[in-house]
């Protein structure tokens, strides 16, 4: 569910955006105006250090500012993917590290975590060798997705996720996603069929167990920690299998083909069914990625409920608004359902309630936060 990653990238462009054209690149600037502002900004610190503006940095700049421009004259549009912009960010990165810039702007960047040394390390390849030297690229294959959520300094997809982020929302589609919307029929209204099925029985009879369901969720990004999770997961041997959304870093087609449909199809081969609902990051590329996750698993929207004699479950997709607190100015504190999606649940629930079954409700983000609680209870206290 993380939203911007890159503490001091996020710092910079705000920086940059407000500094406008006041600031001028040292060297001839890249052609995105987003990127150029940033080379910008990071050539200028170079220089009020007494530090060399060093030719990677530029070369990594235009290749970026490119990538984007490429990205926003696609159809269909989809973020920046790591493996097109990922190689010349993690060198700025690096080289903004090694002169101190980011320690400016991150007091909490400590110089004995591995995260530094292994980016620190990219930085002295790149001035020995040059960023197009194939013992460069190799190192940087070797630490695409070193690190978590957690430390400091992450790899530098968060960076193409953020950039994905700005151009998906504030660019020309204005954050409208690939969304399937509940059918209308003129005199009728909502068609409450639509994503409606029973419930998949145990992929083998198992009468003294029932059906066991595993969860995944957050889960969808490459590492040996999601490995791990897996391994778990399939030791448990679950009859199906439901993903709570967020691919990272931004759902991209590709993304979600390596990170979750193509790990799954290789984990789980006795017949489980496999759903899956989207969350903010599989949004933040537009939406194809996850309309790929949908016709693989055979399923007819982001949203469904599946129903037997006893139980029925409701999982619904809290990701699609995602980005109207992203573009509004957080109006809402959490996400919030289309009209349509939310009269189709409602009538969900309702059908449960008559036919006496229990329902499990299964959505990416949480029902409150710990910030949208205490604001709750101070307005009950006032």
């Amino acid at each position: 569910m993380r939203v911007l990653g890159m503490r001091w990238l996020v710092v910079m462009l705000a920086a940059s955006l407000i500094a406008g054209d006041g600031v001028r690149s040292l060297t001839r600037p890249a052609s995105h105006p987003l990127i150029a502002r940033l080379q910008s900004r990071l050539e200028s610190s170079l220089v009020a250090m007494n530090k060399t503006v060093p030719p990677a940095l530029h070369e990594a700049a235009e290749l970026v500012s490119d990538q984007l421009i490429a990205t926003q004259l696609a159809v269909p549009r989809h973020s920046p993917d790591i493996t097109a912009v990922g190689y010349p960010l993690t060198i700025a990165e690096s080289i903004a590290l090694k002169v101190g810039i980011i320690q400016r702007l991150d007091k909490k960047i400590s110089n004995t975590s591995e995260a530094y040394h292994v980016l620190i390390r990219l930085a002295a390849l790149v001035s020995a060798h040059g960023w197009e030297d194939p013992q460069v690229r190799s190192y940087y294959r070797g630490i695409q997705f070193f690190g978590g959520e957690t430390l400091p300094l992450l790899d530098v997809g968060w960076a193409n996720e953020f950039l994905g982020t700005l151009t998906e929302y504030f660019g020309p589609n204005h954050g409208i996603h690939a969304y399937h919307k509940v059918p209308w029929n003129t005199g009728k209204g909502y068609d409450y069929q639509f994503s409606v099925s029973s419930l998949p029985p145990p992929v083998l009879p198992r009468t003294s167990r029932g059906l066991k369901i595993g969860l995944l969720a957050d889960w969808g990004c490459g590492t040996k920690e999601s490995q791990a999770v897996l391994s778990a997961l399939q030791a448990e041997a679950p009859d199906m299998v439901v993903h709570l959304g967020d691919v990272y870093y931004s759902g991209t087609v590709a993304e979600q083909h390596q990170f979750l449909i193509h790990p799954l199809r290789q984990a789980f081969t006795r017949g489980e069914r496999m759903f899956a609902i989207p969350g903010n990051h599989d949004y933040y590329s537009g939406g194809q990625g996850m309309k790929e996750v949908l016709k693989s698993f055979n399923q007819t929207a982001s949203y469904f409920c599946l129903r037997n004699e006893h139980w029925q479950i409701l999982a619904l997709d809290t990701g699609v608004l995602d980005s109207f607190n992203l573009v509004s100015g957080a109006a809402h504190p959490m996400p919030f359902l289309p009209d349509d999606q939310l009269a189709w649940a409602l009538h969900q629930i309702q059908v449960g309630q008559e036919q006496g079954l229990k329902t499990i409700v299964m959505s990416h983000h949480q029902a409150l936060t710990l910030t949208l609680t205490l604001t709750l209870t101070l307005t009950l206290t006032l």
